[in-house]
């Protein structure tokens, strides 16, 4: 939901030192388990700051943003905000009568007992960007989940690392994130000690890097990981740190764009990133700092654009940036001046886009250049549309309006362009899909439609290197959906299996079939491309080829083994998977 007033950019800075003290206080708290039957209680904290639209980017308004309990299990809201908030169950904007917190303020707390199983999506009634499920499981669930009996059974091969010893003997930790590298190599994110593991095939320890922190080659909450089997570079995705770092075969930092100690190319809150394809130069929008940082394909400085204010060449609160690959210019969603400035290669000012105002002040938020014919396509996301303009500005076509329909928007975040067919995806956030054009505008199909294949709280996307299918991980609706290489919705996978929380999906490279990491049911589930159960193992329990809330699954293309985090253990299990019969 987006906000219809205007925070301005002030109130989306982010506090480093505050998150340092969060990541801290959180670190034991999540290294427990996540049966529903060890949640008869659960906290949610309103975030400081979450009264200015931005937060719901990495789920940061209400934390944790899903919480499980127990039937008769209670949740309990703290404000940690400066501001009032309400939370309530319903439709974004409405209540159904069954939580009504009315106003929480600052310091305050509001506590409430849920009774029957099933998920209640909740929201702010007051800032409705702030979105949050309470899972309610059945009265006493804990550990076991719904039997099922197995297909067929895959071999435990090894496991590595142990509660209480993986900070210490080389264990991974709190894997949050698990990948494969070159040779059969496993890396893993250790969300607790902000670091990255890496182990042989065989799983004795390969290297380690990072400790807690924000400097160069540290982590303050790690939550993503990937690895390039080719080149062995590592990806890690820093959440409080607000960066992306990128590592070499062995760990060594080859480059990091955001945060820095000197404050000379430091990013304030890193907004949208983008790539140039023809000279591999990296954009990154600083909102806080007014400017967009340019850097090089190694990850040096070579520019800085703009500065805080209205005038030319001036940015406030700078969200979306894209290239233009034929020529190099880049395009700036200036969002809090209402327009879109295009500056030249060098940083030169060269165009500006004023938008004008449809029912709220415009607020462009994503923007894209059209690889095959120069136009600018821009997000208005307060105005819930797409505004299209030619290469020199000249308006040329507006598509959507407000509402839950083909072609409507609400809250729409982004966008970008298909450099072969022309078509354009926008990232509808608020109606929770995502929608594609054809070339004159009209609508071609849409994946999460709000209907058919909607999504709650989607978690683990993999795609199926041989056919293009999509996998999603509908955790909020215990399901997986199957979308084709064009959008449309194959498979819903699940229904019938009893899925809690999935979280993680992977596809088998060599049939098709589907890894499920069934989160709240301990254990991991494979199924056939349409949808048919072949095998599951595991089930809760700290012995081997038993699981505690696993959360990431990866399947080595090369073995055919499936690696799984099993979280709440604190550590990584690698299974040998029979093929197809």
């Amino acid at each position: 939901m987006v906000a219809r007033h205007d925070a301005g950019p002030a109130g989306r800075r982010v506090d480093r030192a505050a998150l340092l003290a969060l990541a801290l206080a959180l670190a034991p708290a999540a290294a427990s388990g996540a049966a529903f039957a060890d949640h008869p209680t659960a906290a949610v904290a309103i975030a400081e700051g979450s009264s200015a639209p931005g937060c719901e980017a990495g789920g940061r308004c209400l934390v944790p943003a899903i919480v499980s309990v127990a039937a008769g299990g209670e949740v309990t809201w703290t404000n940690g905000d400066s501001a009032m908030h309400a939370v309530a169950t319903g439709a974004v904007g409405e209540r159904d009568g069954e939580l009504d917190s009315g106003m929480i303020a600052p310091g305050s707390s509001f506590s409430h007992v849920f009774g029957e199983a099933g998920a209640r999506p909740y929201h702010c009634m007051i800032h409705p960007w702030m979105e949050g499920v309470v899972d309610v499981g059945p009265a006493g669930s804990g550990a076991q989940g719904p039997p099922h009996a197995p297909r067929r059974e895959a071999a435990l091969e090894l496991e590595f690392g142990y509660p209480g010893r993986g900070a210490w003997d080389g264990g991974p930790g709190r894997p949050a994130g698990v990948a494969f590298g070159p040779n059969g190599t496993i890396v893993v994110v250790d969300g607790d000690g902000h670091r990255v593991r890496a182990f042989h095939p065989g799983g004795a320890p390969a290297f380690s890097f990072g400790s807690i922190g924000i400097g160069e080659g540290e982590f303050l909450l790690p939550t993503g990981i990937a690895a390039d089997p080719s080149t062995g570079r590592i990806a890690v995705s820093d959440l409080a740190g607000g960066r992306v770092q990128v590592f070499g075969p062995g760990g060594g930092l080859e480059l990091s764009l955001g945060p820095s100690r000197d404050g000379g190319a430091g990013v304030d809150f890193p907004g949208g990133v983008a790539l140039d394809p023809a000279s591999g130069r990296i954009a990154v929008a600083d909102e806080d700092g007014g400017r967009v940082l340019v850097f090089g394909p190694r990850g040096g400085l070579e520019m800085e654009i703009g500065s805080p204010g209205g005038g030319e060449g001036e940015l406030r609160g700078p969200s979306g940036v894209a290239f233009d690959p034929s020529t190099g210019r880049i395009a700036v969603a200036d969002t809090y001046n209402g327009r879109v400035q295009v500056f030249g290669p060098g940083g030169e000012p060269e165009l500006e886009i004023a938008l004008d105002p449809g029912a709220w002040p415009a607020r462009p938020s994503g923007v894209a250049f059209d690889p095959l014919s120069g136009r600018i396509a821009v997000a208005d996301e307060l105005n819930d549309r797409v505004m299209l303009f030619g290469p020199g500005g000249e308006p040329e076509l507006e598509i959507g309006r407000p509402g839950d329909g083909g072609g409507e928007f609400h809250g729409p975040s982004g966008v970008a362009f298909d450099p072969l067919s022309g078509r354009m995806a926008v990232a509808d956030a608020d109606n929770y899909r995502v929608q594609v054009f054809g070339p004159g505008g009209g609508l071609e199909y849409s994946i999460g439609s709000g209907r058919e294949g909607s999504l709650m709280r989607p978690g683990g996307v993999a795609f199926d290197p041989s056919s293009g299918r999509m996998a999603v991980a509908d955790t909020g609706n215990h399901r997986v959906l199957v979308f084709g290489p064009r959008g449309g919705l194959e498979a819903e996978i699940g229904t019938g299996a009893g899925l809690a929380l999935p979280s993680g999906v992977a596809f088998d490279p060599s049939y098709g079939r589907i890894a499920v990491s069934d989160t709240y049911n301990h254990r991991v589930l494979v199924f056939w491309p349409g949808g048919g159960l072949d095998l599951e193992f595991g089930r809760p329990g700290d012995g081997g080829g038993r699981f505690s809330a696993p959360s990431g699954v990866s399947w080595d293309a090369v073995s055919g083994r499936i690696a799984v985090a099993d979280a709440g253990n604190d550590r990584v299990q690698v299974f040998s998977v029979p093929g197809v019969r």
